[in-house]
């Protein structure tokens, strides 16, 4: 039996926004009470307590929703108010337009109510503003008792009803901040009276289709592939490991899995078009999160753990963007309490007087350090030549329990949990991190031994983190600023160490670019307001990654700007999308 999806979603999608919008327009409510909420269904915005007058029982027309209309740049819906129209429904009339201008870049036509001169009625969807001659419009205004303002859908008619002026404005401002909050969550009613719910995943004709008046065609093609191989690289099936709900892996193949920082990764960018699938990345990972708060490297599809190191502590981060975007609190509950655990782990074993370092759960030094060094992410970079891995301070991963303690902290106060311990602790890591991995004499963050206090000469995009949490002064950010601009250290390609370094060869995490780090440094350039270096070192790379397409590799030869080891990469995916998106208007 085939199942109309468009219907069903659309009735799940009304029911949804009726029962969540209710409140929507709380802020226009008002009794004898000193101006105290009232909780009747009316929109009443004339003063007057009306909570137990039977009259103004208005409960058949639902008038206190306001249905979100967005359309992503299209908008074919009329807007039709009556043709002998008063001067206040003429007032709403133009604001309403102006309104749906500054969301879609263009005014909706004039639609007039001509029924007097013999017009047909539309019988399509519309917005009918003030007293139309359509029945919608008479059955609002003749429920709409002490009400002086509703905003009420009857059918496919979107009903603006409105008897004062100062209703009105409420009303639109009401309206205009439903707009807003659409634009952001993806609640949206296109141009074929279709409903995408929030946590309905969004085509990729749908979902490019929102930035095509914005963006380059560069840009826009490297999101339509970014979209694909996300897609090619998500896992379903009951057999997996995790069960049957999707999740991505960084690639297909033998080794598919779901790999630890980089589940959180695809996870907070696929939040932006797909949030159930983002919810279920972070779970089916965070299910095996071992008794004492490890996250573990990977779990493979065909079953097998890699539990004997982590990976650098992302996830507290992507768990509080993923809620951001879904609005999910049991998800952000039971994930608070496994990012709580994660992080008593790592001040447990990855703690040492007041800063954090890789290391590995059994047998640390054994194969030269190998298991902290896939801990770190940077497998064989040069920062972990200069001294064994785990007697280094680590500059990101100090960094990225910064972004922990900040995300616990915000995590709690959403939970209505007591978050001081998260405040202190990440203020307490932010001082540490600038007093004592900041190398004065090379104007640089570095790594440092923790034994012997010896910097690192080692530069690398973990040197830009303190930019990227925000830490770092802004004399600092300049010395940074002109290191990133310096052609024998990272410009224009942000490779994965320093041009000049002695053990840059561009092999793995020995010299090419990764976009993940690349990202990261160069948000952070941006962040602090060194816009030129942002922007140039940004549009090299993706035309780097342009010039790659169809393929998105694991990493790239900033040298010769082509891509090197896997071809079909998840993560550079994600950061492709996140550096069009989140940069896209740096140079103004």
């Amino acid at each position: 039996m085939k199942i109309n999806t468009i219907q069903i979603k659309q009735a799940l999608a009304f029911l949804l926004i009726f029962t969540m919008l209710s409140s929507m327009l709380a802020s226009c409510k008002h009794n004898d009470n000193g101006g105290a909420e009232n909780t009747n269904s009316d929109i009443a915005t004339d003063g007057n307590d009306n909570s137990t007058n039977p009259a103004t029982d208005n409960s058949n027309t639902n008038q206190d929703n306001i249905i979100p209309v967005f359309t992503n740049g299209e908008y074919r819906v009329k807007i039709i108010r009556g043709d002998l129209a008063t001067t206040l429904e003429k007032n709403v009339y133009n604001q309403i337009r102006n309104l749906f201008k500054s969301q879609t870049g263009s005014r909706p036509n004039l639609e007039t109510d001509f029924l007097e001169n013999g017009e047909e009625f539309y019988d399509g969807p519309a917005i009918l503003i003030g007293k139309t001659k359509y029945e919608e419009s008479e059955s609002v205004y003749q429920n709409l008792g002490y009400s002086k303002a509703s905003a009420t859908l009857v059918g496919d008619k979107y009903v603006i009803a409105i008897t004062s002026e100062d209703a009105a404005e409420k009303l639109i401002s009401a309206i205009k901040v439903q707009l807003q909050q659409n634009a952001k969550n993806n609640i949206v009613i296109n141009s074929n009276w279709e409903i995408t719910v929030k946590d309905a995943k969004m085509t990729k004709t749908e979902w490019l289709e929102q930035y095509k008046k914005e963006l380059s065609e560069r840009d826009l093609a490297l999101l339509k592939r970014a979209y694909e191989v996300i897609e090619g690289n998500t896992l379903q099936g009951d057999d997996m490991p995790w069960g049957s709900s999707p999740a991505i892996s960084p690639w297909s193949g033998s080794t598919a899995g779901l790999w630890n920082w980089d589940s959180v990764f695809h996870a907070m960018t696929v939040a932006r078009y797909d949030g159930e699938l983002a919810k279920s990345c972070i779970d089916n990972f965070a299910m095996f999160q071992c008794e004492n708060g490890l996250l573990p490297d990977v779990i493979y599809a065909d079953g097998n753990i890699m539990d004997n190191y982590s990976k650098p502590p992302v996830f507290a981060w992507g768990v509080l963007e993923v809620y951001k975007a879904t609005d999910d609190v049991e998800f952000l509950k039971r994930n608070y309490e496994r990012a709580a655990k994660n992080e008593a782990f790592w001040r447990s074993d990855r703690f040492d007087n007041g800063l954090f370092f890789y290391s590995a759960q059994e047998n640390p030094e054994k194969d030269d350090y190998l298991h902290p060094k896939w801990e770190s992410g940077w497998d064989n970079s040069p920062r972990w030549d200069i001294a064994p891995i785990t007697d280094l301070y680590a500059i990101d991963l100090n960094c990225y329990m910064v972004l922990t303690y900040r995300s616990l902290a915000e995590m709690a106060e959403i939970l209505g949990e007591d978050n001081s311990e998260w405040i202190s602790k990440e203020k307490a890591l932010a001082k540490e991190i600038e007093a004592r991995l900041y190398n004065k004499d090379i104007g640089a963050y570095v790594d440092r031994n923790r034994k012997t206090g010896e910097y690192s000469t080692v530069l690398s995009p973990a040197s830009f983190m303190p930019l990227f949490i925000g830490t770092a002064s802004q004399e600092r950010a300049e010395s940074m600023n002109k290191i990133a601009r310096d052609t024998k250290k990272f410009y224009p390609g942000m490779p994965s160490v320093s041009y000049d370094d002695k053990g840059y060869d561009n092999n793995y995490w020995r010299g090419p670019t990764w976009l993940n780090i690349a990202f990261f440094a160069i948000k952070g350039l941006d962040d602090y307001g060194y816009i030129d270096t942002a922007s140039e070192m940004k549009e090299f790379i993706l035309n780097m990654c342009y010039e790659g397409l169809p393929y998105i590799y694991e990493n790239y030869d900033s040298i010769k700007e082509t891509g090197k080891s896997h071809n079909l990469f998840s993560w550079s995916s994600a950061f492709i999308i996140e550096f069009i998106l989140q940069m896209k208007d740096e140079k103004k």
